[in-house]
């Protein structure tokens, strides 16, 4: 009896095995069958490679598909050197096979820069995807200066922003109560930003429209300040808070990013490097000074100097290289930050004067502001040279496009040429200055 239920057992085993090697059989069969080895096929008329556009035109897109089953997508995009989209694509979803494309792509970006450029074609079955691509040119808008704005505050607990008319007469634009610690400007979407430090909020500022557009409720902690700083670099406002950690918020006010918080560092000055965030700490404790490094995106810490000079200003001067502008024992330094080797080295000393503001006409001439004169240094050289004498504590804008200093100690503007520091115009304000910032149209 036992050895018939073996047996039984046996071929039950057996019955089993013979209907999982025939199934998966059928299933091999079938794959085979069902399996799709041909691609699409994609060939683009319009436009022709090496084209040349401006940016705002529009490209007329002529290109023809088939393939030997149902086309799931037809994807159309502007990419740049690293593969990168650059504007919305265009996609076709279940287009007729086989499909004629023909519509019109605008380059309706104005902050595109010129370059050269390819034009994605991308058909797929969703099986079998092939792409062809067409080099194209695009020729950039020309950056321009539009016009200065100055911060004001007639009285002690208000604020002012005022921006001069076609005819060059200041016009107020923006109004508040209380506190200011400071601004940033937007000049690719038109904002700019105005902080309080713990008794007013972060105001979104629209240029275009008049209007406030979104804000940032201050949150007044028992003793010291909220807000500590903001700068602007495309594409995020960043945000210093007192509470040790620095926010990204994108063109609409979402939070998109936000460092670790630093124990008993808080943040002022930051800039953008390369794929990282650079920020001067200061330490509420020891009153120690530091440079920390955060990723981009993620906002964890890659490295953190410490102590270091007070920094007062940073930027980036090449890929690998940030310059920090800073004061150490009553005097001016300058010190190198090499983002390959993660080290920062004293480069200049030789300033026997503290430096208060700072402004980059390009990655290697900087102007900065001292007790009673203007410095130029050049980066490339490591050189300093006494600029215009006889200013005190001036806040400073360089104005890039016409290579011209902005210099007011508080009242009336003064414009000089770069580098030869010869006195222009002078513009007479509204009332008394806090800060000056400078809108290009890109």
């Amino acid at each position: 009896m036992y050895f018939y239920s073996m047996i039984m057992h046996t071929q039950e085993k057996f019955l089993l095995l013979a209907g999982i090697f025939l199934f998966t059989a059928i299933a091999m069969i079938r794959c085979r069958k069902d399996s799709d080895s041909k691609f699409p096929i994609i060939d683009v008329q319009s436009p022709v490679p090496g084209s040349i556009f401006n940016v705002g035109d529009t490209i007329r897109l002529m290109a023809s598909c088939r393939d030997d089953r149902q086309i799931k997508y037809l994807q159309v995009t502007l990419i740049d050197s690293e593969k990168k989209p650059v504007l919305p694509s265009i996609i076709i979803n279940s287009p007729q096979n086989p499909y004629t494309l023909s519509t019109t792509f605008i380059i309706g970006d104005s902050l595109i820069e010129s370059g050269t450029y390819e034009l994605q074609f991308q058909v797929s079955d969703g099986t079998n995807t092939v792409n062809s691509f067409v080099k194209i040119q695009l020729i950039g808008l020309p950056k321009r200066f539009l016009y200065p704005i100055v911060i004001s505050r007639p009285l002690s607990n208000e604020l002012a922003a005022y921006a001069p008319d076609s005819s060059g007469q200041w016009n107020e634009i923006y109004s508040r109560q209380g506190d200011y610690i400071g601004t940033a400007v937007n000049s690719p979407f038109g904002y700019i930003y105005i902080s309080g430090a713990c008794t007013a909020s972060l105001d979104a500022f629209n240029l275009k429209l008049k209007q406030v557009e979104w804000s940032i409720p201050s949150q007044q902690p028992s003793v010291h300040r909220w807000f500590e700083s903001v700068s602007y670099h495309r594409p995020l406002l960043y945000v210093s808070y007192f509470e040790g950690y620095i926010k990204g918020f994108d063109i609409s006010g979402v939070n998109s990013f936000t460092t670790v918080t630093t124990a008993n560092y808080f943040p002022k000055a930051s800039c953008l490097f390369n794929d990282n965030l650079a920020a001067a700490l200061y330490d509420k404790m020891s009153g120690s000074h530091a440079l920390a490094i955060y990723y981009l995106p993620g906002g964890s810490l890659k490295g953190l100097i410490s102590p270091t000079p007070e920094i007062v200003a940073l930027f980036q001067a090449d890929k690998y290289h940030l310059i920090c502008f800073g004061n150490q024992s009553g005097n001016g330094v300058i010190q190198e930050y090499d983002n390959r080797f993660g080290t920062l080295t004293l480069i200049n000393q030789n300033i026997n004067d503290s430096i208060f503001k700072v402004s980059a006409m390009d990655g290697n001439n900087y102007i900065f502001s001292g007790k009673s004169k203007l410095y130029w240094y050049s980066y490339a050289e490591n050189s300093l040279v006494d600029f215009i004498s006889g200013i005190d504590k001036p806040m400073i804008a360089c104005e890039t496009v016409a290579k011209e200093v902005y210099v007011t100690t508080g009242l009336d503007i003064d414009i000089y040429s770069f580098p030869g520091g010869v006195l222009q115009k002078t513009i007479i304000t509204p009332g008394k200055i806090v800060d000056l910032l400078l809108l290009y149209n890109k």
